[in-house]
Parts: C-alpha cells; structure tokens; sequence
C-alpha cells in the first residue's frame, strides 16, 4: 500500500517549483539534502521514483537528518521510467524535473518526451551524447513548440566546460575581440569513482557498439554538419602533448569526448563560430609529468579494453570498482575538489586566461549542487531566462543566470586578459 502521502497529479492544488525524480538514488538523495541545507521551505518541490517504499525510507533518513517541519511540504510521487502515463502525470504537476535516472539512453527517453510534449522544463546528469543526439533528433522540435528547456549534462558532466567556455569567450567579446581558441586543461582533482558513470559505459558497449564511430565526430551534437566549422575542431587527444599555454605535459581527458562536444553545440546554439575548443589532462613538468602522461595514454585504452568483454568487467566489478548506487563516503565528498584552468586565445593573438574551481567531490557532492542551481534558474528565474525552448546546453539555455548561481554557491568561474589569474576561489553566500 502507498503511504498517506502520496498526492497523485489530479488533486495537486498547484505546480510544484521542481521535482526530483530518482530521488531514492546516490546522487538523487545527495541532490534532496542540498536543497535542504541551502534552500529550506525556499520553494514546493517534490520527490519521485519507481518505488513507494524506497521514498518513504528516502523521506524518513531526511526527516532524521532535517527535522519533521523541514519535510513536512515535500510531495511523493510513484512513476516508473517505462509509464508513459504516470510520467506525464508527474511532469504536469511541476514546473521543472530534476532526473538522476540513468543510464539515460536507457531510462531516459520517455520523461523527455513527456516533458518535451508538456513543456515542463528538463536537467539531467548525464554524460552519455548520444543521449543528448537522440533527443535533439526526436525531442527537439516538441520542445521549441512548448518551450520546454531540455537540458542535460548539468553536472561534473559539463557545466565546468561549458560554463568556463563561455565565460572566456564572453570575456574576449565584452574586449572587442574576436574568439579564436579555447583550451581547458584539469588541473588539481579529488574525487570517488561514479558507478553510475561505469554503468553508462558498459550499456554503451552492450547496446550502442554501431554509434561509437559517429559520437567521436567533433560536431556530433551540432545541428547542422557544418564543414568549415568541423575543420576547425581538433580530434580529441589521442598521446603526450606539452601545452605551451600550461606550461605542462598532458594526457587525454577520459570526459573530453562528452564535454567537447557540449561546448561546440553551445557555441552553435549562441552563434558563436570557429572557436576551436579542446580539452587535456596536466600531469606535471619534466620526466615525471611525461610518464605520467604516458601512463596514461598506455593504461585508459587498456581500462576500456576490460570493461568492453563481460567477463573482465565483472571482475572488475566484483573485486575493484563500485557498482550502481554506491558512491564515495560523506568524509571523501566532503573533501574533494576540482580546479580546471582555461586558455583563451584571440584572432589577434591576445591571450586569456581563466579557471574554474569548486570544493567538494566533483561527481558527486559538485554535480549535486551544479545540477540543483541549473534546475533554480528555471524554477525560480524563468524570467531571466530566454523564452526559447528546444534541446539546449547549460550555457545557451541558461547562461548568466547559472553562472550568478553557481558563483554565489561557491564556484569560482573567472577569465581575464593576460597569462595568470589573479582571482582567488570564493566562499559560498548563504
């Protein structure tokens, strides 16, 4: 039997600001006690999942935590990710979802559709384009009609790429100058293992061999195949590269494939064009940074290697990385961070220079808060916002407003004219 409180969508007095659907999740829960924690009884919101009896339990560990008055306005909602109907009665009850339901090619596509056809606004955190792919192919044209904002990859996965990218190009235009190129290359990192993100791997591999070819193209999310701006893009990373800009040698990043390709549809979408953008990894100066470097490029090909045959995967899972659902202890998130510096170059030879830096361990205790404030901006600033709806990125579809939001969360997002950054990372506003 449901719990008394469940409130199915046709007794809803209102719509809520939000909801969070995979709310019993790892990062699903961690996203709740953000709210929480930042935002007590600031708005209605609501949780959702597939099971009544993890969302009582969800909402009883919160009640313990929080208190009883601090849960008192949360709504419950059953919906299964494969019921049409219950997620369409879920979407018309609230103004934005939150999901943290992955893998999403798997999970994912009926509550786009559901909120693309209702015009109920939409983030996620995936990593997987060729989710985003599908739904700017199927989704995209029902969402322009309502207006509904689809907008993934609101987490680690790529809203410091896309967010730092525009905050750099921005900066070269605000000096009359026209963008060139941008380099964004990780710098200091702490953070746990996603088994969620593993997961996603490993449904790409069972399920989507024949799109591997096409997703490396360096436009795969543009709208358009646009022959001189893929001229311009450089392919990801494949060796040891010493970055003149860094000053250090560099490795492929593992994400670059996905956050690249959110950056360049950013860039289409904001008519920003022949901004080559491409992304590493520093591991240091001299012998060391070099094999490190090559350490790397040797031993992620055989990673991937391992997790593409079952049997190697399941080691893998059994007796070294965590499996969906788990995620690093409340000590590591606490204590992680990530610094990513950015490298700006304008037509006429004039260089930048940015970064981007938050605490807290980047898949988890970061997404949670950069997922939740990218959801805030439509929730509580659609005003602000572009009426524009369709499949979009953090960057076209919220922009400057995220940006204010993040930075008041705590985030450090900068770029300024020259070779070093001055600005010093900033505490949160509550």
């Amino acid at each position: 039997p449901k719990p008394s409180y469940f409130i199915p969508a046709p007794i809803m007095a209102s719509r809520l600001d939000l909801c969070v659907y995979g709310a019993t999740g790892f990062t699903g829960e961690l996203v709740c006690e953000y709210i929480l924690e930042r935002y007590p009884n600031h708005f209605r919101w609501g949780i959702a999942g597939r099971s009544p009896a993890k969302l009582a339990d969800l909402l009883k560990r919160l009640g313990d935590r929080f208190g009883d008055a601090a849960i008192a306005g949360i709504t419950v909602i059953e919906a299964d990710s494969f019921d049409r109907p219950a997620l369409d009665a879920m979407v018309a009850q609230t103004n934005v979802v939150i999901s943290t339901v992955g893998p999403f090619l798997k999970y994912g596509d009926a509550l786009v559709a559901a909120c693309a056809a209702s015009g109920t606004h939409y983030v996620d955190i995936t990593g997987e384009t060729m989710f985003v792919r599908h739904n700017i192919d199927n989704h995209n044209e029902a969402a322009v009609e309502t207006g509904a904002k689809i907008i993934s990859c609101c987490g680690y996965d790529s809203v410091p790429s896309d967010l730092g990218a525009m905050v750099m190009v921005d900066a070269m235009m605000a000096d009359g100058l026209e963008p060139r190129r941008v380099e964004m290359v990780v710098g200091s990192t702490k953070g746990g293992v996603s088994g969620g993100t593993l997961s996603t791997v490993c449904n790409m591999f069972d399920n989507h061999k024949g799109s591997l070819k096409e997703m490396m193209r360096p436009t795969y999310l543009n709208s358009t195949r646009d022959r001189e701006e893929s001229a311009v893009q450089p392919r990801d990373q494949k060796g040891v590269i010493f970055s003149e800009r860094c000053r250090k040698y560099t490795a492929p990043f593992f994400m670059a494939a996905v956050n690249t390709r959110i950056v360049r549809r950013s860039n289409e979408l904001r008519q920003i064009r022949r901004v080559a953008y491409s992304e590493s990894l520093a591991t240091g100066k001299g012998w060391g940074g070099y094999l490190s470097a090559l350490f790397l490029v040797v031993s992620t090909p055989i990673f991937f290697a391992l997790m593409y045959f079952k049997w190697t995967r399941w080691l893998l899972f059994r007796f070294v990385l965590p499996n969906p659902g788990q995620g690093p202890s409340k000590e590591a998130r606490e204590t992680g961070h990530f610094t990513n510096h950015f490298f700006g170059e304008a037509s006429d030879g004039t260089h930048y220079t940015g970064l981007v830096h938050a605490n807290g361990d980047p898949g988890y205790k970061a997404t949670s808060m950069m997922l939740t404030e990218s959801a805030l901006c439509m929730a509580l600033q659609s005003s602000q916002l572009s009426k524009e709806g369709g499949v979009l990125t953090p960057a076209s579809g919220l922009g400057v407003t995220l940006l204010a939001r993040l930075r008041a969360a705590g985030m450090t997002l900068t770029a300024e004219r020259g070779d070093t950054v001055t600005a010093k990372p900033v505490k949160a506003k509550m």
